[in-house]
């Protein structure tokens, strides 16, 4: 070959132009995925919570990735947080704020329940403000509008670093809220009215409003709609899961009457009902409601070796949780955990005595334990009020009978972790919480004894404030019970 140099040259320029090919797809990549993925990360910097699929990229994937290898450099932008992560972010923080009654004024600085991070930013805040709306927050029996409007005048009243055009676009979204409502003839519209004309006096649309508004007689001080609460038996019982997440005194529904006996003064003893795996370690047993639903709490209910098993194994096999639906099993904005089943080989390893004593805790047929569930609550994560039992409306099937479905008769949730703040389960019906406490275990019956459904077990879970939350949760299906659970005259028993 006469020119060797020119033929190393053409496969350098053919290499250089690959590289900035691929450069330009990858820079691509990155502007659509930047705002999103950006807006993720902060906002669960908030929480001091980042992702653990975050900490978990290597440096083989950066490396490889420098080598123009485009197919690693979008697995490595998979791997950072997305659009759904900020959603998620944004709703674990309404969902606190909404729980526990913070002030707007004390998040927007980084305060949860004293519990300090860094202040949100202006852009975080107005995302925060978009998603009030969302199903999940609009479904806690609150005034979405008024907490909208509170988010809204903190923001206002925030003394955010930001230029006049986003100033600007804040009062107009504040204005085109108040519109939407319609609170348009109010002192609180006028004063934006005001805002906004000072800072565009050009605006004839603008000045023309003020003056109109000016000449209005009997302007209210603020929108009627936004000081109304929302009311029925639903919102009660909403208002009471709210009420005991934050420790507070909360009311018994009458409805309850009719259910209940009058209870026995409630105590703690050691229970073995005589049988051999109960007799040399007796079950230390608090009772919290003695008639139907029977709630008690099992302290040391399982070894901090059996919890290391149990943690270990779950911890990278959790995925998002599902709920029973008329479309099957699907997840949930209610459901805010990841959750997993261990099947008996596994939990015959894992836990040889766990699933034992509980069957002779209850007196039930061990062969009718569902396989054990594993969960994780992270932070602002919950579980709305509801029953462990299917009912009609929740079923796929038109000619669904509760009588003749294998239903859940006893529920076992055991606590694999203490959890510094929140995470609490509370029956919002009966006016109970339990706080979690590592090793201990609340165990509660869902049905009468002819099979239907009690809807005073309806329990829920708080969302975590700080922390993390694990739990085990075992079921007993009723088939494998009729004669150790037998039906009664009474139909409430």
């Amino acid at each position: 070959m006469l020119f060797p140099a020119i033929n190393q040259e053409d496969d350098l320029i053919k290499q250089a132009s690959e590289i900035v090919s691929s450069l330009e797809q990858a820079a691509d990549l990155v502007t659509d995925n930047i705002n999103s993925g950006y807006l993720a990360t902060t906002l669960l910097r908030y929480f001091n919570l980042m992702m653990n699929r975050e900490s978990e990229m290597s440096m083989d994937t950066v490396q490889e990735t420098s080598a123009w290898d485009l197919s690693d450099f979008e697995s490595f932008l998979q791997a950072m947080p997305n659009e759904t992560d900020a959603v998620g972010a944004a709703l674990g923080i309404l969902r606190l704020h909404v729980m526990y009654g913070l002030s707007s004024s004390d998040i927007l600085h980084g305060d949860i329940k004293g519990h300090m991070s860094r202040s949100l930013t202006f852009d975080e805040t107005l995302y925060l403000v978009r998603h009030i709306r969302h199903r999940s927050i609009a479904t806690m029996g609150i005034n979405v509008y008024n907490l909208t409007w509170n988010w809204i005048t903190s923001v206002m009243h925030e003394e955010f670093d930001i230029d006049e055009q986003k100033r600007q676009a804040l009062l107009q979204r504040a204005l085109g809220f108040l519109k939407s409502l319609p609170c348009n003839y109010t002192e609180q519209y006028l004063k934006i009215i005001k805002s906004l004309s000072s800072m565009h006096s050009n605006l004839d649309e603008l000045s023309h409003y003020s003056y109109i508004l000016k000449q209005w007689k009997g302007l209210d001080n603020v929108c009627p709609i936004l000081s109304k609460h929302p009311k029925g038996e639903l919102y009660d019982l909403l208002k009471n899961y709210r009420k005991l997440c934050r420790s507070e005194n909360t009311y018994t529904n009458i409805n309850t009457k009719k259910h209940t006996k009058p209870s026995r003064t409630c105590g703690c003893f050691l229970l073995h009902n005589n049988d051999p795996i109960l007799l040399l370690a007796p079950v230390k047993m608090e009772i919290l409601h003695d008639s139907r639903p029977q709630i008690a709490l099992i302290h040391d209910a399982i070894s901090d070796k059996q919890i290391r098993g149990l943690k270990n194994f779950s911890r990278t096999q959790v995925q998002r949780s599902t709920v029973t639906t008329r479309a099957g099993l699907v997840p949930s904005d209610n459901k805010i955990s990841q959750q997993m089943k261990i099947r008996d080989k596994q939990v015959k390893q894992l836990l040889s005595s766990f699933q034992r004593r509980i069957a002779a805790l209850t007196q039930l047929n061990s062969y009718g334990l569902e396989p054990l569930h594993v969960a994780n609550y992270g932070v602002g994560g919950q579980y709305d009020v509801h029953v462990d039992f299917v009912f009609a409306e929740a079923s796929s099937d038109k000619d669904f009978d509760p009588d003749m479905f294998d239903q859940r008769l006893v529920s076992v949730v055991t606590y694999l972790n203490d959890v510094e703040d929140g995470g609490a389960t509370v029956f919002p019906e009966l006016g109970i919480k339990v706080n979690p406490r590592k090793g201990t275990a609340v165990m509660f019956y869902s049905l009468f004894r002819n099979g239907t459904g009690n809807f005073l077990s309806r329990h829920a879970s708080c969302p975590v404030v700080y922390g993390n939350k694990w739990i085990a949760v075992q079921w007993a299906r009723r088939s494998y019970h009729y004669t150790r659970y037998p039906c009664t005259l009474d139909r409430f028993e």
